[in-house]
């Protein structure tokens, strides 16, 4: 399974020109499932990729929630299963994709809180001297300037 993994990494390097960074994520996304299912399973029966069914994938995802993942990091866990089976299925190496059923978490995207009025006054009123923060960035102070600029 490592060698499939390590042609999926290469392709995607090679072929599809993703990032480095993206390779890394969807690598250790990919040896966290080996890993389990070599634990589930055992080392010696994880040598035939066509072995592995829907339902693996998805108690694989469980675990993972039940774990404490985020669902983010779950969306790209999936993502992951998906496009390795995928890329496994497309070169022929297995027959049918087990993770074409899967489906990735939605992610939930919050509005960040915004201080009102009264609070926005109160950070910008309060005594900020060079000692009492840690080196201050010059986009901070642009900040605080334009913050006191638009609540005039």
């Amino acid at each position: 399974m490592e060698s499939a993994i390590d042609d999926l990494i290469a392709w995607m390097a090679d072929e599809r020109g993703l990032s480095q960074n993206y390779q890394i994520s969807t690598r250790r996304s990919l040896d966290g499932f080996v890993t389990w299912i070599k634990n589930k399973r055992g080392a010696a029966e994880c040598k035939s990729l066509n072995a592995i069914r829907t339902g693996e994938l998805t108690a694989y995802l469980a675990s993972e929630k039940q774990r404490g993942l985020a669902s983010a990091s779950l969306k790209l866990i999936t993502i992951a299963l998906k496009i390795f089976f995928r890329f496994l299925t497309s070169h022929g190496v297995l027959k049918q994709d087990p993770a074409k059923m899967l489906h990735a978490p939605r992610v939930s995207s919050r509005l960040p809180k915004i201080l009102n009025k009264e609070e926005m006054n109160k950070l910008l009123s309060a005594n900020l001297n060079a000692r009492s923060l840690p080196a201050a960035r010059p986009r901070d102070a642009r900040t605080v300037l334009f913050l006191r600029v638009a609540l005039e």
